[in-house]
């Protein structure tokens, strides 16, 4: 023996190991008849839980005095509550073939209501036409053990028990250790399952050795959700990393009036085909104010590889506020929303396409950033969350959902400031300044030209190539010259809560704007604030055109004016004059 275990034991658990390929079984005993039954139950064996992943299992406990029922590895954050129920009785014992526990002396748990749950096997209209000929329990395993491992039949069968359970002899309470002292075949049904991340497990089907017990590692799986935001290279490839593509990631900056993209994707669980209807209600939050309401709403799917396919909008509502100051409490009650998606029955919403575990529900809309935007490093919070159904059993009115963990993303936006001097650093009134913006092609106007002041400052911009115009020039002054200038920003692309690494100014070239003083055309940037601040100078004084080339030249000697053009045209006359004499 090997830690205090029977030969039998250790058989049985290198052949879960290396043979059974983590199928879940409980161990039993045999009599001729029993034997091709019991096989049954090795491949039953949670078969009905849909939930319970290939590789999960039920492992027998080696301490033979705790004659429970366990369960471990269930997902999230809820506690959990089982309770069992015997349908056949008997004696298991380990066979050493490691086939699974056999059962003999196959009876009736609960005799009382064997008639009634015979009826209604045999009424069923899945499998009933199977057991049309049965009289005893030992006839009714004896048809179980043709049912395969996870199979529909399999799985219908430990619902008709659970459906018929008062038939059923009930086994201590409900919890998440059952004490179970007698040997037999159960069903086991998740009873509750508290707020939070977890869902309900499928119903569990198995035979129980009593004098070894049984943990049963119960895999559950979860949906996930995640948020992104677009971040969009506005002026092409000589900004960012030099990528002109548009990017989904956990941050981003924009400008004033930009119509924000926004990205939410749940992906479904891995039990997802074990539920009769599946409800998704995607909740979303942004900050009240900042952005306007969400608009052109979109809902897609996503079936393994293939493209993303845009589901009827029959299939869904949306809830939003009318205006950037509205919010409203979100049916899970506990959130002020900007935008609710509810799919009330994924599985109807999809037409032919039947989805699986691992597929993806999309949904995508834009919202305005507004003047109400925080500018700098703090950025402009979003979050949101998916909430889903939690019971594979339920199909009928009330809420049987949990949700997600929230998932958030951030918007940043900047700052320029002008200060307008003259020669002598002085500001100077009268001016006024256009800020054009790089679009790819050609220069756009960032809103009106501004005047009246002697410091212009052009809140809410984002990365991009800017071009700063002096379009009103003070009187007895010169035009400054255009400045034009590329901010640079990096943040956390990937990140739970991003942050603003860096903000730069330089030239087109790539040279470095950014300096630790005034200079004129040089930036001071503030990170925190997210300001870029830089100085103009016009220089007083008239600028007197030329010709170029050989054009005129004037001399001042003297107070005396030589214009030698002039001359030279003059001697030219006279010599043609005395030509002509």
């Amino acid at each position: 023996m090997r830690n205090g275990e029977m030969p039998s034991q250790q058989k049985f658990k290198m052949y879960l190991k290396n043979g059974y390929k983590g199928k879940e079984a409980f161990i039993m005993k045999n009599t001729k008849r029993a034997r091709r039954a019991a096989a049954f139950a090795a491949a039953v064996v949670m078969a009905a839980c849909a939930a319970i992943p290939m590789g999960s299992s039920f492992s027998a406990s080696a301490v033979a005095t705790e004659h429970t029922i366990s369960f471990t590895g269930q997902e999230g954050t809820g506690t959990h509550t089982y309770q069992a129920y015997m349908i056949f009785s008997g004696t298991a014992t380990a066979n050493g073939f490691g086939e699974a526990v056999e059962l003999q002396g196959i009876q009736w748990a609960n005799p009382t209501g064997a008639a009634d749950f015979l009826k209604a096997l045999k009424d069923d209209t899945t499998i009933g036409s199977d057991f049309a000929d049965c009289t005893t329990a030992a006839a009714v395993a004896d048809v179980l053990k043709g049912y395969s491992v996870n199979s529909d039949k399999a799985k219908a069968f430990a619902d008709l028990a659970i459906a018929n359970k008062g038939n059923l002899k009930a086994v201590g309470e409900a919890g998440s250790t059952i004490t179970a002292t007698e040997d037999g075949y159960y069903v086991i049904e998740e009873t509750g399952v508290t707020a939070g991340t977890s869902t309900m497990t499928a119903h569990l089907l198995g035979v129980y050795d009593a004098s070894v017990g049984a943990e049963i590692t119960v895999k559950s799986s979860l949906p996930t959700f995640e948020k992104k935001i677009m971040d969009s290279n506005d002026s092409g490839t000589t900004v960012q990393d030099g990528s002109t593509n548009d990017k989904w990631q956990d941050s981003a900056d924009h400008d004033f009036g930009d119509k924000v993209p926004f990205q939410l994707t749940g992906t479904l669980p891995g039990d997802y085909a074990s539920y009769k209807q599946y409800k998704m209600v995607f909740h979303d939050n942004l900050q009240d104010g900042v952005y306007g309401s969400p608009e052109n709403v979109k809902v897609y799917y996503k079936h393994g590889t293939d493209n993303a396919v845009e589901i009827s909008d029959a299939n869904y509502t949306i809830s939003k506020p009318n205006t950037a100051d509205d919010g409203f409490a979100d049916t899970h009650g506990d959130k002020t929303c900007n935008l609710e998606v509810n799919i009330a029955n994924l599985k109807t919403a999809t037409g032919d396409v039947t989805l699986q575990a691992g597929d993806k529900i999309i949904v995508e809309y834009q919202a305005e950033l507004s003047t109400k935007a925080k500018i700098g490093e703090e950025g402009n919070w979003n979050s949101g969350y998916l909430e889903y159904s939690n019971n594979p059993y339920h199909t009928g009115e009330g809420d049987t959902t949990s949700k997600t963990p929230e998932d958030m993303v951030v918007d940043f936006t900047y700052q320029l400031a002008v200060d307008k001097v003259d020669n002598a650093d002085k500001p100077l009134e009268g001016a006024g300044f256009t800020l054009y913006k790089f679009n790819g092609t050609d220069y756009e106007a960032v809103g009106n030209e501004i005047t009246g002041v002697t410091k212009f400052e052009f809140k809410g911009v984002d990365a991009g190539k800017y071009k700063l115009v002096e379009t009103t020039v003070p009187k007895g002054f010169n035009k400054a010259e255009d400045l034009v200038f590329v901010v640079k920003a990096e943040h956390d692309e990937t990140a739970d809560a991003p942050t603003l690494k860096t903000l730069t100014v330089v030239s087109e070239n790539g040279d470095s704007l950014t300096s630790t003083d005034s200079a004129a055309g040089k930036f001071v940037v503030t990170k925190n604030v997210g300001l870029a601040a830089t100085k103009i100078i016009n220089n007083s004084g008239s600028s007197l055109p030329s010709t170029g080339g050989i054009g005129t030249t004037m001399f001042y000697v003297g107070g005396g004016v030589l214009v030698a053009g002039a001359g030279v045209i003059l001697i030219t006359k006279k010599r043609a004059k005395k030509d002509a004499e």
